[in-house]
């Protein structure tokens, strides 16, 4: 009875700890600044801007003859033959990690989408023309995000600016997901990935 207990217990702390979400917040303000931070259930952490580390003092250089030799030119050809395969390797990885991705993004979660452009040009005839362009664009953009995500609260709007010399764009994105569908992403993509990697070996 109390291994049933136990089991019991171990299967509904997995089931919460999948239920916990996630989430992330990126955006850029109107004077080009950008932010990021992430979401793990109640606690933050704050990416961009990062806090400012006091600067290290440099090191004075080498002289010249203790610095290394260069390498011979058999090693070269070896260093560039291993960058060609790892490059292969991974152009071969991009199809199943593509898949695998596109359902991971159908099941994330945009809480809050801003997106406010503020056209602008130095004269009035390519702000105006600008204008209608930046218009176009963002009705190209709304149907795929719309399409592959789950958008709660949206604002898009494209202004122009007269006075301004360059457009400006403020944005805001924030989007959550849990955790038991980002490892059931991480299964997906290593069964998509294995065989690949087993056939390269």
């Amino acid at each position: 009875m109390t291994g049933w207990l136990v089991a019991g217990g171990v299967l509904l702390l997995l089931v919460l700890l999948g239920q916990l979400r996630l989430g992330a917040a990126a955006g850029c303000q109107e004077d080009g600044a950008v932010y990021l931070s992430l979401r793990v259930g109640p606690f933050r952490f704050r990416l961009l801007p990062a806090r400012e580390k006091p600067k290290a003092e440099k090191k004075p250089k080498r002289p010249e003859k203790e610095r290394k030799k260069k390498k011979p030119e058999r090693r070269k050809k070896q260093a560039a033959k291993g960058k060609r395969d790892m490059l292969s390797l991974a152009l071969r990885m991009i199809p199943p990690a593509a898949k695998a991705a596109g359902r991971l993004l159908r099941k994330i979660r945009i809480d809050r989408l801003e997106l406010h452009l503020i056209w602008a040009a130095a004269d009035p005839a390519s702000a105006a023309a600008g204008y209608g362009k930046a218009q176009a664009a963002m009705g190209i953009l709304w149907p795929p995000l719309e399409h592959n995500f789950r958008v709660k609260e949206r604002e898009l709007s494209v202004d122009v600016d007269f006075d301004r010399a360059r457009p400006v764009l403020i944005a805001h994105v924030q989007m959550t997901l849990t955790l038991g569908q980002l490892l059931s992403f991480g299964l997906r993509l290593a069964a998509s990935l294995l065989p690949v990697i087993a056939k390269k070996r």
